[in-house]
């Protein structure tokens, strides 16, 4: 029998052109992700699980997003959306665009 991980992803997308999301605002949207997909994998899975944080974001002129790994941050300093929008590495006069926050949580096959 072939097992494999098994993956739950979550997605919210963020509607603010102009604005700058607040990091309580940034904290509360992932913590509602990872209770939403926690909640969910812990009833159909029972082991070890791996939590991955993600945004999709693009620049104001961009027509496509651009993954990136949100795993590396401090989530309870005050600096997280700088933290964030540096993770581009990208130095812009103009903010990028978090277009939508991603929560993937995935519980890990034994053996």
């Amino acid at each position: 029998m072939l097992t494999s991980d098994l993956r739950y992803e979550v997605s919210r997308t963020h509607l603010g052109a102009g604005l700058r999301i607040t990091p309580e605002e940034v904290r509360k949207i992932f913590a509602q992700l990872e209770q939403q997909a926690t909640g969910r994998l812990e009833k159909w899975f029972g082991g070890p699980i791996t939590i991955e944080r993600s945004a999709e974001m693009r620049y104001g002129e961009q027509i496509f997003e651009i993954d990136v790994s949100l795993n590396d941050l401090d989530w309870a300093a005050e600096s997280i959306v700088d933290q964030i929008e540096d993770s581009l590495l990208m130095p812009t006069p103009t903010a990028p665009h978090v277009v939508r926050q991603r929560f993937l949580i995935t519980g890990r096959r034994k053996g």
